[in-house]
């Protein structure tokens, strides 16, 4: 099971909900740099980029394509690969990329921001050609996302759709069949049904009364 409270150093925790695949990606440019996946549920957790990787910035995904895209500021270039981490391919690498932070994709295209150039850029997403800045004279740019509903295509049913998956509280995707495992509160524990969550009113106040009490010993 994935803890996500146990991720350290981690610049960018990139979630992508794949409704195709149900899983989530994100980028570590900590002391082992790495693109991970891992199901909505936190199982099968694996590497799938650890090779030629170091401050793996930016992530994004082409749904029509299932690839996967990222950039990496300190090797300079933005790659893509198969939604497994094979099949890598270089898309942009040298020159025209001095510090790529975020990136998104849409169409044919890859849009990215540069916090050297201080702009946002374009290209063609298999070739890399055709670059040029669409935005410039921006002080900070930091993310950037498109919003279309052709990004994320509804390809089948959620098995959380209907009932919350049957769950009492979390539903949550997953790889292998059934598709979803029902999830508790911080706290509270699963019965043996699979479904049902313990009463865990009291934990849960329990804990709450904890992280205040610090927050107010901290002064945070």
């Amino acid at each position: 099971m994935l803890h996500l409270h146990k991720l350290t150093f981690l610049f960018l925790v990139f979630f992508l909900f794949v409704t195709i695949c149900r899983y989530l990606y994100w980028t570590d440019w900590g002391e082992v740099p790495k693109i991970e996946r891992a199901g909505m549920d936190g199982t099968y957790r694996t590497t799938i980029i650890d090779e030629q990787i170091f401050w793996p910035n930016g992530l994004t995904i082409d749904y029509s394509a299932s690839r996967l895209y990222w950039a990496d500021a300190k090797h300079s270039y933005i790659h893509s690969c198969d939604m497994d981490g094979a099949n890598r391919q270089v898309v942009i690498q040298g020159i025209p990329l001095p510090h790529p932070f975020a990136l998104t994709l849409f169409d044919n295209l890859i849009y990215w921001t540069d916090w050297e150039t201080k702009s946002i850029h374009t290209c063609d997403k298999i070739t890399g050609s055709e670059i040029r800045v669409i935005h410039n004279n921006l002080y900070s740019p930091m993310d950037i996302h498109v919003y279309d509903e052709r990004r994320q295509r509804q390809t089948r049913p959620s098995p959380c759709g209907s009932n919350n998956g049957g769950c009492s509280h979390l539903c949550l995707m997953a790889p292998e069949p059934p598709n979803f495992a029902c999830a508790c509160p911080t706290g509270v524990k699963l019965k043996s049904d699979g479904l049902t969550c313990n009463d865990g009113k009291f934990m849960i106040y329990l804990i709450s009364y904890f992280v205040a009490s610090w927050c107010k010993v901290l002064n945070v």
